[in-house]
């Protein structure tokens, strides 16, 4: 998938008016190409992006895609089911709150139960949180370490800890058969 469709497809689909505003501000050729050439990356921890418009920023259309391949790879897995269901928390950082909320609305969509945190909490809590309700997964929206212009979507197991190298292919493979943005 090439940049230019990728910003095609964006420009079709997006219909938030501030969002499409900001894609139509891009009048170079460079820069759609930095805002739509390739993802955000899926790694071990999950993603980390800083926040813009654009497939390889992070956004709610990265969060989305990220959340459809989690969701996708707990449906094969079939661990929703004997679990149950998804913890999703958020820290202090800009959108991490609306970005939970649109993890938790996809996996609902899919038929997952979610635990959305009603405040922000730390890492940590988030860990404790998915072991006290036996849960299947985890999400954490936060960026850690990384500055104030990024954000991230962290994937914790059933066991509290960031999810294994393993289960992150798993992961990327159901992301990567996704063909939107």
């Amino acid at each position: 998938m090439n940049w230019e469709s990728n910003y095609q497809r964006w420009l079709k689909k997006v219909d938030d008016p501030v969002l499409r505003k900001k894609i139509l501000s891009l009048d170079s050729e460079k820069q759609k190409k930095d805002h739509f050439e390739g993802y955000a990356s899926f790694g071990t921890g999950g993603i980390r992006a800083k926040m813009d418009i654009g497939t390889k920023y992070f956004n709610k259309y990265t969060v989305g895609r990220a959340t459809v391949g989690l969701g996708n790879y707990l449906i094969k897995a079939n661990v929703v089911y004997k679990e149950k269901g998804v913890v999703i928390s958020y820290d202090t950082r800009a959108n991490s709150k609306n970005f939970a909320w649109e993890t938790a609305s996809i996996l609902s969509r899919m038929g997952i139960k979610v635990y959305l945190s009603d405040f922000y909490r730390p890492t940590p809590e988030l860990s404790f949180l998915v072991r006290d309700f036996h849960a299947a997964a985890g999400v954490m929206i936060t960026a850690s370490h990384n500055p104030y212009q990024y954000n991230g979507y962290k994937v914790y197991n059933k066991l509290g800890c960031q999810i294994t190298l393993s289960a992150a292919k798993k992961i990327i493979k159901e992301i990567s058969h996704l063909n939107y943005s």
